[in-house]
C-alpha cells in the first residue's frame, strides 16, 4: 500500500481501508506508549508522539495526516463491525460516523441488497430514516 490509494468505488467495501486504519492505529499506540514510557505521560509528550506517528505514516504509507485521521476515525467507529467493513465504502462510513447502530445496520442491509448503491442513495436513506427536522438525531457512537 505504498501509494496509500485504494479503490472504494468498485463495491468491494472498505476492508482495505480498514486494514490500513488498523495498522495506523497500531503505529499510533506503539509510538505513544514508547514516548510516554520514556519521557513521561504529559500532553506535550503525547502531542509530539502523535506528530511523530503521523510523520511516519505519511513517509511510509504516503498517506496525509487528514487521510490518516479519517482512517483512524473509521477504525474507531466501525473496526469491530465486520458487516460494515465488509459492505460499506469509505464514503458510506463517513456519512455514518454519528449514526446509531440501528441506522448503520439498515445501510449495511441496503448495501448487501445493492452493493453498487450510490452515495446519494445512501444519503437519501439516512435522511429518510432520521425523518424531516431530525437530521441531527442522537447517536450512540
Amino acid at each position: 500500500m505504498k501509494n496509500g490509494k485504494h479503490s472504494s468505488q468498485d463495491g468491494s467495501g472498505a476492508s482495505a481501508y480498514m486494514t490500513s486504519a488498523k495498522a495506523i492505529a497500531d503505529v499510533m499506540h506503539l509510538v505513544q506508549q514508547d514516548w510516554t514510557r520514556n519521557l513521561g505521560d504529559t500532553p506535550l509528550v503525547r502531542q509530539h508522539a502523535t506528530n511523530c506517528a503521523f510523520s511516519f505514516v505519511d513517509r511510509e504509507l504516503n498517506l496525509s495526516r487528514s487521510s490518516a485521521r479519517l482512517y483512524l476515525r473509521c477504525h474507531q467507529r466501525f473496526g469491530t463491525n465486520l458487516e460494515a467493513t465488509r459492505h460499506l465504502r469509505l464514503t458510506d462510513m463517513c456519512l455514518l460516523f454519528g449514526a446509531s447502530d440501528e441506522l448503520v445496520a439498515l445501510i449495511v442491509e441496503a448495501k448487501k441488497a445493492d452493493p453498487r448503491l450510490p452515495r446519494r442513495e445512501v444519503k437519501r436513506l439516512i435522511e429518510a430514516y432520521r425523518g424531516p427536522g431530525n437530521h441531527h438525531a442522537p447517536s450512540n457512537a
